[in-house]
């Protein structure tokens, strides 16, 4: 069920304020715009959306496992721009590749975002095809899991991660093939992650993991992690935070570690303020 448009086709909705509650979006290898404005004029032209100078901007929620989709042999384009940005319960953005072609992007411009409860962004590879790249610009970022990371950790070492839905609430460009892992890219004042809450450019293949960069003035890692790991042949990715304040806490961490034959990855870390690291 849903609404759905044809292979490499944009779906666009442009509204005041924008719910999906159980919806299900699929924009097959094209392009997917979720544009919370009001008061103003948006210019359509082509695949590209104009929403740069609205008077104001709406809220944009998605709950109860709803999904905008525009994976693909290479995943397609997701544009999100609103005053908030809620995924919940289950709901998803993905923009997978899932054979060689490469991947392009999800570009999320919101003052807050929050994903919590077992949902997730994805731009990961499970093809031969480059993963697309994974970039949010707000004021604050909130991610949150659905348990402590001591019951969820014993968990994933138990599986073979096969899709970042087996991992739980976060960001993903990870790679499950031979395709290289895409690129994260956070701009925020705030980044929170709590209750195992994740953001991975990690490699589970013979794919290259990503390159995961964070510009936040103060981030806070609460039972939760960031990582650019290698689990397969491919070599470990790169983690670079530039803050002011780091706080880890409850058995939060950063890795670029190697569980596997890949060589292991690189954290970089600048802090202008202080790095307080407990339990």
């Amino acid at each position: 069920g849903g609404l759905r448009v044809n292979r490499g086709e944009t779906l666009s909705f442009i509204g005041g304020n924008i719910t999906l509650e159980g919806g299900l979006l699929t924009a097959e290898q094209g392009q997917i715009d979720l544009a919370a404005v009001r008061g103003d004029t948006v210019n359509l032209s082509g695949t590209d959306s104009d929403t740069n100078a609205p008077s104001s901007l709406g809220s944009i929620q998605l709950s109860a496992r709803s999904v905008a989709d525009v994976s693909g042999q290479g995943g397609g384009t997701v544009n999100v721009r609103g005053q908030s940005l809620t995924i919940e319960n289950g709901s998803r953005i993905l923009a997978d590749t899932l054979g060689a072609e490469s991947g392009r992007a999800v570009t999320i411009n919101t003052p807050q975002l929050t994903v919590r409860n077992d949902a997730l962004i994805s731009a990961s590879t499970f093809g031969d095809g480059r993963g697309g790249n994974l970039s949010v610009t707000a004021e604050t970022v909130d991610i949150t899991g659905v348990e402590p990371l001591e019951i969820s950790l014993p968990k994933l070492f138990s599986l073979t991660i096969e899709n970042p839905f087996q991992i739980g609430s976060g960001l993903y460009t990870t790679t499950f093939a031979g395709g290289d892992s895409g690129e994260i890219q956070v701009n925020a004042s705030s980044l929170t992650l709590s209750r195992s809450a994740f953001i991975s450019t990690a490699t589970s293949g013979a794919g290259r993991a990503g390159v995961l960069r964070v510009n936040a003035d103060y981030i806070l890692l609460d039972g939760s992690e960031i990582f650019a790991d290698t689990f397969g042949t491919g070599p470990g990715g790169a983690v670079l935070l530039q803050t002011g304040r780091l706080e880890s806490i409850r058995g939060g961490g950063i890795f670029a570690s190697k569980s596997g034959p890949g060589a292991g990855g690189t954290v970089n870390i600048r802090a202008t303020e202080y790095i307080d690291m407990d339990g």
